[in-house]
């Protein structure tokens, strides 16, 4: 049957870095209401924002001269983790050592085909694996698809319009 263990794609490429980004700001399996094919679409539209932002004015979310997807990975305003676009990727290729263990233990319990969670978290890994190296999806929402929060913290900014929440997150765009 092969090797079956999952691995990301080197932290030195875009795929790598947008695999690291989605685990990191996915709701896992661990979440009562994970519903995968909800969290797929989820990290399929945190893609898509990576990539309007990139292609858009990448200098209105901290990434002024942004060449690949890393840069905008990297992203932050000012001094100190207060301005950074995504929690613990400011200095990207080091991840803030929280979020490294987070994105880890979901690699770990993919992996471990003896817990009985690890179906469930392979699927969730590949997903990000496989949504980091795929073209964007076309943009679903009114205007730009341009950010993401947390559910229930409120939004980004006043130019930003609530597009939908899913898996923990809620997406906003912006008219264009």
């Amino acid at each position: 049957m092969g090797d079956s263990t999952l691995h990301l794609p080197p932290d030195s490429t875009d795929e790598g870095a947008v695999a690291r980004l989605l685990l990191a700001e996915g709701g896992t399996p661990s979440f009562p209401a994970y519903v995968e094919a909800v969290a797929l679409l989820s990290m399929q539209l945190m893609k898509l924002v990576l990539y309007n932002r990139l292609n858009n004015h990448p200098e209105y979310y901290g990434a002024r001269g942004a060449k690949n997807y890393a840069d905008v990975i990297r992203g932050h305003f000012g001094a100190g983790n207060a301005g950074e676009q995504f929690a613990g990727f400011r200095n990207y290729p080091n991840i803030r050592k929280a979020v490294a263990d987070n994105i880890q233990a979901s690699i770990d319990l993919a992996n471990a085909t003896e817990d009985g969670r690890s179906a469930a978290f392979f699927t969730y890994v590949n997903n990000a694996i496989v949504v980091a190296g795929s073209e964007p999806i076309a943009d679903p929402s009114p205007g730009l698809l341009d950010g993401w929060r947390t559910a229930g913290t409120g939004s980004p900014g006043s130019s930003s319009i609530d597009y939908q929440t899913l898996a923990g997150n809620t997406f906003f765009y912006r008219k264009q």
